[in-house]
């Protein structure tokens, strides 16, 4: 989790498990950037690279698909 208002790596968090993400989030008011870290990310030339692929999350009741 990357807090939305701060930069330099200041605030990250890397969790494992959703009730963590859940609870640390209930415990801010900030707006949170989360990613899933990749394991073995794709290679260019022996250079990573990533796509990014952006989602607005409007609301979680009801969550839909």
């Amino acid at each position: 989790m990357k807090p939305g208002g701060k930069s330099k790596g200041i605030g990250i968090s890397v969790l494992d498990n959703l009730s963590d993400i859940i609870e640390l989030n209930m415990k801010n008011d900030e707006n949170y950037v989360i990613q899933k870290y990749i394991e073995n990310p794709l290679l260019y030339e022996k250079r990573k690279f990533d796509m990014r692929i952006w989602i607005v999350l409007i609301s979680t009741q009801p969550y839909c698909a």
